[in-house]
């Protein structure tokens, strides 16, 4: 799919090749908001599910609340006329809605799954929302009419029942043949032993026939011999959709799912398609991967839930019993409160549900969660999400249990802290084959684990493996945690279980080191060839040439000795552009979450990854270092008469060139005129000390000082230099990895213009 950078140039989009994008998945609000209020709470204790920890929570320390509920005057986060009234409110929040009950929207709305709707409106699954949040006084019971108000537990099968075997299924990812760097696996490789399905990941839906196509026209030959391995104990499926499928606009099939699902006439286009599809392909079922209904971010709209229903339905009326149906569910409540499960039940053959993709990453820039290495696929955490499942009495037996063939891991913050709880300062380093920075694939890892001679260690309350290296860490499922899990989901009379993917554990491929290059060609689009020992350098630019200048080894480059960190050359920036910062970059010093340099709110806002500094009074003091401009900044005043006009006009001068911006913002309500002006110098090195205030953050480039205000100053390159060595002809003398500002002589620049994003690791 394409993708829109914020200045509108479209970039190419390389999917993750993971089952979800936990990136843009909400964090678990009521456990981090209830983590928050009780500051000294055990690692243990912080990775249960909100849905059983306490109500009422603490506002944050910048006065918001986790779950966009209203602060009040007390400093506690709610809903209702003592938290979001007039002379309650403190924040900006003071019309925001409860999740549930008579405070929700119209006070109509119902917890979704059948969940208990609490007293301050919440949904939650122990005793403190379904009897009373204050269990000693009893003034606050569950809202009756909302949902549930019984705590409710799943069956019980025993931990050697058998119940998952079932049925294994296992997803494909087609494209692993073209994405991955290494390790490629077609149909023919799938080792298939075990499984009672494979899913072909995914088909895609046209915005507007509603007819399925397929997601790339690379994928049609691989159709056949997909469906070639079916026999009489194994079928083969298409699955449909899939995360990236509901992206944000300009993404054209952003709502297409809520579409197809909106009108009978929609409906039975989609339908009809899909016979024709499996039909001409020989599927014998199809898996509906929608993430996720209703979910605005997501393209949703507020009648999916109902909708969704109808469509299945409709679907298995036409179907008989001649092709099956399944469908995912989401493993975090925010999402899965949405779908109607039990509605869908006696229509589908069964559903999946996604245990994986927990924790990674990501959770650096998650507010309300400690940057601390958590499991992906922690039972503990595991065990508490799949409660609404049981609330919404869904039967077991239809259920997948959801397991991960590849791990995601971190970069510690000290290495001698290596395992769960300890710091991290940013993802792990990529693997040669998925080529993502955070994950790896089974078959890499193993592979890590005997080049480097690593001892995996069992993490037995997580039912876990975990592997350490340097400043790396990973944690995944091997063949003894599966097995482990497998056991859990016994005891709790899963149906079957269900694997993302196949491809990551179906043996080498293609080898499980990338090509080096032969002619000077590399990364994407040249076959995924590496520099290796190329005389001209071992960077690959993003234009895919190899090469040693700051065009190749900064903002980009696809393999080699990238530069980690330093200053963007090209716009981009972030954890999937080699963690440049923007630094002078002209349009702005934020990079946003999608990894784009900018001074808009998309880019400064939220998800915004460094240089989106955070000021609460204090000062910051730049010790040493050389001045290279200043920026001035004017603010007028009026007040007194009958306009108030505030005017900011901001002039930054570097190198001789003069940038302004001004910004004017007129009110009516009277007074005198006060002018105020300061002017900042912009410092380049030095050592930056923060006097009346500490950092609170570890975004990177980015400073939180509470109590102080900071000024940056961002490095610059002049007179075309090098680190000390000369720009000759757009060339570093010698192999500096410090900014150039032209590209090497020669090279294609149409080419290196070319930003390829690799910030996915799925393709769900």
């Amino acid at each position: 799919m394409r993708e829109q950078a914020p200045n509108g140039s479209e970039i190419v989009q390389l999917t993750d090749p993971t089952h979800q994008h936990p990136q843009f998945t909400p964090p678990d609000i009521i456990d981090q908001a209830a983590a928050a209020e009780q500051e000294m709470i055990s690692f243990a204790a912080s990775l249960t599910s909100g849905l059983v920890r306490r109500d009422a929570t603490q506002c944050l320390s910048d006065g918001t609340c986790a779950d966009g509920s209203c602060c009040n005057v007390h400093g506690t986060c709610g809903y209702g006329p003592d938290n979001c009234g007039v002379g309650n409110c403190t924040g900006s929040t003071c019309e925001a809605t409860a999740m549930c009950g008579k405070y929700s929207k119209d006070g109509k709305v119902k917890c979704g799954m059948n969940l208990c709707c609490s007293a301050t409106g919440w949904c939650g699954t122990s005793e403190l929302y379904c009897v009373n949040g204050d269990p000693v006084h009893n003034t606050l019971p569950c809202q009756d009419g909302f949902g549930s108000c019984e705590v409710k537990k799943g069956r019980t099968c025993g931990l050697g029942s058998g119940s998952s075997k079932g049925r294994t299924i296992g997803y494909y990812q087609g494209s692993n043949t073209r994405d991955r760097w290494c390790n490629n696996i077609f149909p023919s490789d799938i080792v298939s032993d075990g499984y009672t399905h494979l899913y072909y990941a995914f088909a895609s839906i046209d915005p507007t026939s509603y007819s399925i196509t397929p997601a790339t026209a690379a994928d049609v030959p691989l159709y056949t011999e997909f469906t070639a391995l079916k026999s009489r104990g194994l079928q083969t499926w298409i699955a449909v959709g899939g995360f990236d499928f509901s992206d944000p606009s300009p993404n054209p099939t952003h709502e297409t799912w809520s579409t197809v699902c909106s009108s009978s006439q929609n409906r039975a286009a989609f339908i009809k398609s899909l016979v024709d599809f499996m039909s001409k392909y020989g599927f014998q079922g199809v898996d509906l991967d929608w993430e996720y209904p209703v979910a605005p971010e997501r393209g949703g709209h507020e009648d999916d839930t109902k909708n969704f229903v109808l469509l299945v339905q409709e679907m298995r009326a036409a179907f008989g019993t001649k092709y099956g149906i399944s469908l995912t569910l989401a493993p975090d409540y925010w999402y899965l409160r949405y779908f109607d499960a039990k509605a869908m039940e006696s229509s589908v053959d069964f559903f999946g549900f996604m245990a994986y993709d927990l924790h990674g990453p990501w959770d650096i820039n998650q507010k309300t969660i400690t940057p601390v290495v958590r499991g992906q696929s922690d039972i503990r955490e595991i065990a508490n999400d799949t409660l609404p499942l049981w609330f919404d009495e869904l039967d077991p037996s239809k259920i997948n249990f959801g397991v991960a063939l590849y791990g995601r891991g971190f970069t510690l913050s000290d290495p001698s802290c290596n395992t769960l709880g300890c710091p991290f300062s940013g993802a792990s380093k990529a693997g040669p084959c998925t080529h993502q920075e955070g994950a790896m694939g089974l078959s890499e890892i193993n592979d890590l684990i005997k080049k480097k001679n690593l001892t995996p260690r069992f993490l037995p309350d997580a039912l876990m493996m975990e592997v350490t290296w340097d400043d790396q860490w990973i944690g995944y499922d091997d063949e003894s945690t599966i097995a482990r899990k497998k056991s859990w989901a016994d005891d709790q009379c899963f149906g079957g279980t269900m694997a993302w993917s196949v491809d990551f554990n179906s043996g080498a491929g293609n080898g499980l080191t990338p090509n080096a290059t032969t002619d000077g060609t590399c990364g994407v689009g040249q076959g995924h060839t590496i520099c290796g020992d190329w005389p001209g350098g071992n960077c690959c630019s993003p234009g895919g040439w190899c090469g040693y200048s700051d065009a190749h080894c900064g903002s980009g480059c696809q393999s080699g000795d990238c530069v980690k960190g330093g200053e963007t050359t090209d716009g981009t920036c972030g954890s999937t552009n080699n963690n440049m910062l923007c630094g002078g970059w002209a349009a702005g010093g934020c990079c946003s979450q999608e990894g784009f340099c900018g001074s808009t709110p998309a880019h400064c806002g939220e998800g915004c990854q460094s240089g989106c500094t955070t000021i609460i009074g204090g000062t910051t003091t730049v010790i040493g270092g050389t001045t290279t401009g200043s920026s001035t900044t004017t603010i007028t005043t009026l007040v007194g008469g009958t306009t108030s006009t505030r005017t900011s006009t901001i002039t930054t001068v570097i190198g001789g060139k003069t940038t302004t911006f001004t910004s004017t913002f007129v009110t009516v309500v009277g007074g005198t005129t006060s002018t105020r002006t300061s002017v900042v110098p912009l410092i380049t090195g030095g050592t930056t000390s923060v006097i009346g205030g500490s950092t609170t953050t570890n975004n990177p480039g980015s400073t939180t000082v509470p109590g102080g205000v900071i000024e940056t100053g961002f490095p610059t390159v002049t007179n075309g230099r090098c680190a000390g060595r000369d720009c000759t002809n757009g060339k570093c003398t010698g192999k500096s990895r410090s900014l150039c500002p032209l590209l090497e002589l020669g090279t294609p620049t149409d080419r290196d213009r070319i930003s390829l994003r690799q910030s996915r690791l799925h393709r769900k």
